[in-house]
């Protein structure tokens, strides 16, 4: 592996961890998706400087022939490369914005005014069994299927990773689990290299 493509994968690995902080403290949906787009580029650029580097050896050779086909067979892996084409080479969304809502559950009688400055709402619950129960769900970035323009293929959201469900497939936690495994992946390509 050589040394050279291990130090721009690392560098690359550098604005995935960047973009991965923007995404963290992004105040808009403009910045997340920033962002995210940013941290798919940089994801994206990893693998092409280790294949790149990998070519000065065969050890090297087969070690990205492998990393390649989990990253054709792992769903969170595939979703990053093709979102990253499909945010690259076409016009598509790769993110939807979600707005907020909220619910309210249970036996209750409702009271009040809502809609304005000055909204009020009084929750009263009426049967001591099903008490009231208040839900808020903020707005929210969220991954949408992809589609690879170049081969028609679709992709959805990541469902799991490595073998492990993925409770959350919003962008931060996808990039989360995207980046821990390029670290890995480098420390693999650095004990490849002479």
């Amino acid at each position: 592996m050589s040394p050279k493509a291990i130090a721009q994968a690392e560098d690359r690995f550098a604005k995935a961890e960047r973009a991965v902080e923007r995404l963290r403290i992004a105040k808009s949906f403009s910045e997340a998706e920033g962002a995210w787009s940013d941290f798919l580029a940089a994801a994206s650029t990893i693998y092409s400087k280790l294949e790149q580097g990998s070519k000065t050896n065969g050890r090297s050779t087969a070690w990205f022939g492998r990393a390649k086909k989990v990253r054709k067979d792992d769903p969170l892996l595939r979703y990053l490369h093709h979102a990253r084409n499909s945010d690259e080479h076409s016009i598509a969304d790769i993110t939807e914005r979600k707005p907020g809502s909220w619910g309210i559950t249970g036996d209750v009688i409702l009271n009040g005014t809502i809609g304005g400055p000055g909204s009020v709402l009084n929750v009263t619950g009426t049967n001591p069994a099903r008490p009231p129960r208040v839900f808020v769900k903020p707005s929210r970035l969220e991954l949408i299927r992809v589609t690879d323009d170049r081969y028609g293929d679709a992709f959805d959201p990541p469902a799991e990773h490595l073998g492990k469900p993925i409770e959350d497939n919003t962008p931060l936690p996808v990039a989360e689990l995207g980046l821990a495994y390029l670290k890995a992946m480098i420390e693999e390509a650095r004990r490849l290299a002479p």
